[in-house]
């Protein structure tokens, strides 16, 4: 009971104080109007225009800063690198035999790689990455292989802002949720199976020839 007193004066406090503030804030705002009402009246009509007009371009000047900060993020990220790790070079039946670190976004320089993987670690370097490029930072018959694979990757992008990441698979989970991994076709698998399809086209056009 003495609890339920107590909160019942807590809230109600809180009810009288915040009736206080909204009051006092609307005798602010009402006092100001007031100032800026005498102050123009006072001023005359050119000076108050000249006021109006200074303070539209206060606002008109920070609206520009504004947007020039927010395209600038804009570009900013738009140029970011993005990495990921990707499976390569596939075998039948299932599995793939190279670890690839592959880049989205804009170009990397200075990359830094540190890859640990059962208990081995390797330290790898590349001078520059460029959006859709790959390289090679693990070898081995995955995911048979097991283990969790980390890689930390350090690099500048084409602004010199320095930027790190941290990757990870883990093939252990992947085997006990009982999970495939499945097949990822890059650009030059498509243009290699348009190819093939020229190839077979030109055969039965041959064929009909003969």
């Amino acid at each position: 009971m003495l609890f339920k007193k107590h909160l019942k004066f807590v809230v109600y406090a809180i009810l009288c104080l915040s009736l206080v503030v909204a009051i006092c804030i609307i005798l602010a705002f009402t006092s100001l109007s007031y100032l800026l009402s005498e102050t123009m009246k006072s001023l005359g009509a050119e000076w108050a225009l000249a006021l109006v007009n200074g303070i539209l371009t206060a606002v008109l000047v920070t609206i520009t800063s504004l947007q020039m900060t927010e395209a600038r993020r804009t570009r900013l990220e738009a140029n970011r690198p993005s990495f990921s790790l990707q499976p390569a070079i596939y075998v039948l039946g299932g599995g793939f035999i190279s670890l690839d670190l592959v880049n989205g976004g804009g170009t990397a320089r200075n990359i830094e790689i540190d890859v640990s993987h059962l208990k081995a670690n390797t330290l790898l370097y590349n001078s520059s990455i460029g959006k859709s490029e790959r390289t090679s930072v693990l070898q081995g018959h995955f995911p048979s292989v097991g283990g969790l694979v980390k890689v930390h990757v350090k690099y500048a992008d084409s602004y010199g802002h320095m930027h790190e990441e941290d990757l990870q698979l883990d093939f252990n989970s992947l085997g006990k949720a009982n999970r495939s991994i499945t097949y990822l076709k890059s650009p030059m698998d498509m243009i290699c199976q348009r190819l093939d399809d020229i190839e077979k086209g030109l055969r039965a056009i041959e064929r009909k020839l003969r």
